[in-house]
């Protein structure tokens, strides 16, 4: 037989990542602190109390009823395992506070009994003040503090018992009391100190301590104080390897549970932890074979333990092959547990196991399951997983209120399948919109069901809940908004900096963005949280695909003007101009992206791609161009030439700008003190102050040839001057 080490439950998993801030969760006095009633080094840690306004609302409501003397101590445990739950350093130290001397006797047996029945990873940090209370309790309070400590595998922990049991110095009651918390532990480190302390030169206290914690320890009965016996064992099991020694404990444990002689709770607990230990112990190969064996055990205990586990290696990402899935199935009708039923529903909608959803949508249909945790579960597995034979089952267990809300999701679930029938979702209209009406407060269920079924008067209520001031309802809301097809997402997208709405928006309108009054609003609201813009980002790109290229231009040069991000632009007018050629009136538009980016891309010191741009305009687009956008066409075109130093392509452009009797500024450049004069004189001088003087005199001659007769006296004094000063570099760089 085999079976596992840790257990980790949904809230265990949490406690694993706070492991680290709970040791020092008991705070903290040094190693050799003063106890409750002695002075021992290496013996426990006192707890620093909290007051309760230290502690936020949920840990301080808690607190307040663990610590009420008006409370019954199952009242007490049951607010001792809130805290456990809540994931909180807060909630860690008022567990250690009350454990505090000043606490009376039921506050420590609520908590001790809380961390000794909960599934969980106990709170790490906490063994440190029960080992200070194990040497300082009245005799009847140490069993449970044995027991909770016994939850605890910490080498430290294990290390203080170890010393206190084999100390000398120390009185034989505080001895005893540290080797009973060590019978309570499952490793044979701590089996061979208790074997060296049953020696006769120990005293006889010490001796019978030792004998009670091994049979605690390994589960054996029969030797007694038999000496000889255990000696006899240890000779063996001394040899056994880490795997062995855990697999002969858990069988030691089955069997004193099968012959009845111990059916207790704590019995079943030891025998959890021999099996997490056995679990842990096994290969990552034969830990799924471990798992589906425990998940086929008639213990109800080992299958819970299990699902536990299961949900672990879920979290982790490890693999669960066919066999483990069929084990897991197996569970969805067991007769032993309710609580093993709805676990393996747990799992296996986490899965998403399709054949799973079958046999659930199939005992729904047949009434088998009664149990409304139970039926819940299966519900929310056909949410993830829907099944249009259960449609008739989920709409009449809509009259439920304790499933009203799961049934709702289950059926929102079947219409986003397309499986729901018309007359089925007029029925299910009516009956929501009856609640409704009778003032009930909607669920986020109820809310995404109305958005499947609903007519425009429904959505004007949906409308009213984006505003609500409950996020849930909000988040719900916002959401059946954005999964309809027929809804503007422009409501939404007013909302952007709204935490809530803020994912939901971005996504939908990356998916369905085709409304360009959407588009707008969302480039006039970037989000002020830097981590969000890049998701901000790539909404607008995926819109800028499906709206109007009209609309995409607008919003391109929005975005140039306001937020002056050259590289988003690009992005967006990428994705813009890659909806293709069109024909007809959208052809101006489209010309018109092609512009901007060439713009742009000049902006961001890119001219060999912005020339790709504007000679596709001069070629493809100039009879459609108006007589601005040849004149734009050109005073983009000539610079990006001049940058990419194509110096006869500028000049052949400029002769053909100037040469054409449409351009504005005339057919006189000299005359006109053209701003492109500007550009290649600028040119020319940084030709030549980066010593390439063959491109600066080519600039100065092609220039000259430009202005052709007016070269002489006709042109203006500035530009006149500009050409002798280069002219003035060129020879000063030929003569040196």
């Amino acid at each position: 037989m085999m079976i596992p080490a840790t257990s980790k439950t949904k809230k265990s998993t949490k406690a694993w990542r706070r492991v680290s801030a709970r040791v020092g969760v008991v705070g903290v006095m040094s190693l050799g602190a003063v106890m409750w009633g002695c002075q021992s080094p290496e013996i426990g840690d006192e707890p620093v109390a909290v007051e309760l306004r230290e502690l936020p609302a949920g840990v301080g409501d808690a607190y307040r009823s663990l610590t009420s003397t008006s409370l019954s101590l199952a009242e007490r445990t049951e607010a001792a395992r809130t805290l456990i739950e809540i994931d909180e350093f807060s909630a860690d130290r008022a567990l250690a506070s009350a454990l505090g001397r000043e606490q009376p006797e039921g506050v420590w047996r609520a908590v001790l009994q809380a961390v000794s029945t909960d599934t969980g990873e106990p709170p790490r940090g906490l063994w440190r003040p029960m080992l200070a209370m194990l040497y300082s309790v009245d005799d009847a309070l140490v069993p449970d503090v044995v027991q909770a400590m016994g939850r605890y595998d910490d080498p430290i922990l294990l290390q203080r018992l170890h010393a206190a049991a084999t100390s000398s110095s120390l009185p034989t009651r505080e001895r005893s009391r540290a080797i009973a918390a060590m019978g309570e532990q499952r490793d044979q480190a701590t089996a061979s100190v208790l074997i060296d302390l049953t020696r006769l030169t120990e005293p006889a206290g010490v001796q019978a301590s030792a004998y009670t914690a091994l049979a605690s320890l390994t589960a054996i009965d029969g030797f007694g104080e038999d000496r000889q016996a255990w000696r006899l064992w240890w000779d063996q099991a001394r040899k056994l390897d880490a795997l062995s020694w855990q697999q002969q404990l858990v069988d030691n444990f089955a069997r004193k549970l099968a012959a009845g002689r111990a059916t207790d709770q704590q019995l079943a607990e030891k025998l959890r932890e021999a099996e997490r230990a056995l679990y842990q112990a096994s290969s990552a190969e034969d830990q799924a074979r471990v798992l589906t064996y425990m998940l086929g055990s008639p213990l109800t205990a080992t299958k819970l333990l299990a699902l536990d586990l299961a949900q672990t290696r879920m979290v982790r990402g490890v693999a669960f092959e066919e066999p483990l899935r069929e084990a897991l199935r197996d569970l969805l009708d067991d007769e032993s547990s309710a609580e093993v039923r709805w676990g393996s529903a747990e799992v296996l909608r986490d899965l998403a196991d399709e054949p799973a959803a079958d046999i659930v949508a199939q005992r729904l249909i047949d009434n088998e399951e009664h149990v409304n945790r139970v039926r819940s579960a299966y519900l929310q597995l056909l949410a993830r997983m829907p099944r249009k034979n259960v449609t008739n089952t989920a709409y009449d267990l809509l009259e439920e209120p304790g499933l009203r809300s799961d049934a709702s999701a289950t059926l929102a679930s079947i219409s986003m399948a397309q499986m729901l029938t018309p007359k089925r979702a007029e029925a299910v209209l009516q009956r929501v919109r009856g609640y409704l009406q009778e003032g009930q407060r909607p669920t986020p269920s109820l809310v995404r069901l109305l958005g499947r079924v609903g007519e425009n008067e429904d959505w004007k209520m949906i409308e009213g809940w984006i505003d609500d001031n409950d996020d849930v309802i909000r988040q719900a809301a916002a959401q059946a908004w954005a999964n309809s097809e027929t809804r503007s997402l422009a409501i939404l997208a007013e909302r952007v900096e709204d935490p809530i709405i803020q994912p939901i928006v971005l996504r939908a309108a990356a998916e369905r963005g085709q409304d360009p009054e959407t588009l707008r609003k969302l480039a006039a609201n970037p989000p002020s949280q830097p981590q969000v813009l890049p998701v901000w980002e790539r909404a607008l790109v995926a819109m800028a695909a499906q709206v109007p290229r009209r609309d995409a231009l607008l919003t391109a040069q929005r975005l140039s003007t306001d937020h002056k991000d050259l590289a988003l632009v690009e992005r967006f007018l990428i994705a813009a101009i890659d909806q293709g050629i069109p024909e007809g009136p959208a052809l101006a538009s489209y010309l018109e992206l092609r512009m901007a980016r060439a713009e742009n891309r000049l902006a961001m010191g890119e001219p060999d791609l912005a020339i790709i741009d504007f000679e596709y305009l001069l070629q493809d687009g100039l009879p459609e161009m108006t007589d601005p956008q040849r004149d734009q066409l050109y005073r983009g075109l000539i610079p990006a030439y001049l940058q990419a130093d194509r110096i006869d392509s500028a000049f052949t452009a400029a002769r053909a700008f100037f040469a054409d009797p449409t351009n504005p500024a005339g057919i006189d450049p000299a005359a006109t003190d053209d701003p492109l004069m500007g550009h290649f004189i600028r040119a020319g001088h940084r030709a030549a102050d980066l010593g390439r003087i063959e491109t600066a005199k080519q600039i100065g001659d092609g220039l000259r040839l430009l202005l052709g007769p007016n070269n002489d006296g006709g042109i203006k004094p500035e530009l006149a001057q500009q050409l002798r000063l280069l002219d003035e570099k060129i020879q000063s760089a030929g003569s040196s």
